[in-house]
């Protein structure tokens, strides 16, 4: 059975088949999704049937490099573009969609859930850098995840955190980083 026919099925008959598409999942994401967490289940067949019914992302300059994030040396370019590897470099910027001249309806739909739990993922469990699903994230996890909420999001997530006037979202996440590595040593 494919995993098409698998996600057609009622949704008792289709976690029958779990291995399967968690496997999927993680050809598709790189990531492992835990497969006795209702949250993670869902959103893992939520991701798989959007993911079937994306379209194809392409560039409007087809030859054009561009750099996924600041900082850092990875890029992308139409040649080596995914609908996924798409997904993830919107996500640090929606307004990168104006770089496309072909895509899925629900691009944003897809972003959105795609933020939403990698920032998820990797605050409660750790990214896939970190081997041990159970360990603290990384810094570089860590600030990636923080980065991408928005700072009204941070606020209430972190009520804790006395924020001053005029405080830049990385003093915000840095701070938080902080609180998070204190709490991890005396853990």
């Amino acid at each position: 059975m494919t995993i098409a026919n698998i996600l057609e099925l009622p949704k008792n008959k289709m976690l029958k088949h779990i291995d399967a598409l968690a496997k999927e999942y993680k050809t598709l994401t790189g990531r492992t999704v835990c497969r006795t967490c209702g949250g993670d289940v869902s959103f893992m067949l939520s991701y798989l049937k959007n993911y079937k019914q994306m379209g194809k992302f392409e560039f409007k300059n087809p030859v054009a490099i561009y750099r996924v994030q600041k900082g850092k040396n990875e890029r992308i370019s139409q040649n080596s573009l995914t609908d996924t590897k798409a997904i993830d470099y919107i996500s640090i910027n929606k307004e990168r969609i104006s770089l496309f001249k072909s895509y899925p309806e629900n691009w944003e739909q897809m972003v959105d859930q795609y933020l939403d739990a990698s920032a998820r993922v990797m605050l409660e469990h750790g990214s896939d850098c970190c081997e041990d699903e159970e360990a603290v994230p990384c810094d570089d996890c860590l600030r990636t995840a923080l980065n991408r909420l928005k700072m009204q999001e941070l606020k209430e997530q972190y009520p804790e955190i006395p924020l001053t006037f005029g405080m830049k979202k990385t003093e915000l996440v840095e701070a938080i980083i902080q609180i998070k590595l204190a709490e991890a040593k005396k853990s």
